[in-house]
């Protein structure tokens, strides 16, 4: 009596660290980041898709200004423009993908011109459709 408790003892053991060796190793990290989506003037007026906690790079040149997301619950800005060191007048705007659904990238391009020569007054508007899913 004693021998089958023991040997069910030593089953039962067995049975469980099968088990907790399997289960760890099937489970998919969820540490393993998010490729940065970089993004620039080339994909205005075109939709691109995004993960919730993907960080978006949004690349533009000169003379672009008031750049924002049209829903910051999904599209949230996380720094102010810094340079891009590819291209000379190049800015860098960083957003994170918060939250499941859509949001616009939207920004303003005036002409840049030298003072006291002749300027076209125009405004460009800029947009790129972003649709965030989750992972």
């Amino acid at each position: 009596m004693i021998k089958q408790g023991r040997a069910g003892l030593v089953l039962g053991l067995l049975v469980i660290a099968a088990l907790a060796g399997c289960t760890s190793a099937s489970v998919p990290s969820r540490s393993t980041p998010l490729a940065v989506l970089q993004l620039g003037e080339q994909d205005g007026g075109g939709t691109v898709q995004a993960h919730v906690g993907q960080v978006v790079e949004l690349d533009l040149g000169e003379g672009y200004s008031a750049v924002h997301s049209s829903d910051s619950s999904v599209l949230q800005e996380q720094a102010a423009a810094g340079s891009c060191s590819e291209v000379a007048g190049c800015q860098r705007y960083t957003f994170l993908a918060k939250a499941s659904g859509e949001a616009d990238l939207m920004a303003e391009r005036r002409a840049v011109c030298t003072p006291g020569d002749m300027c076209p007054m125009f405004i460009f508007l800029f947009t790129i459709h972003v649709q965030v899913a989750n992972p």
